[in-house]
């Protein structure tokens, strides 16, 4: 199941209630890959970042 194209409150509900999932960063803004980040956190869930463009993200923000 693919997660990327989820609406980002979707995927925080998810890492809130401590599920994980796989997405690629390149495919939502830094903002929003932010608040995924902080609900995995407060959730307890592990979230694994892989990009299907390469490691670094093309505008050249951090995700922490």
């Amino acid at each position: 199941m693919s997660f990327d194209d989820k609406p980002t409150e979707e995927l925080i509900k998810l890492a809130k209630a401590g599920l994980g999932f796989t997405i690629d960063p390149d495919r939502k803004p830094p903002d929003q890959i932010k608040e995924i980040i902080h609900a995995a956190f407060e959730g307890g869930a592990t979230i694994s970042f892989v990009s299907a463009a390469g490691t670094d993200r093309a505008d050249g923000e951090s995700l922490a």
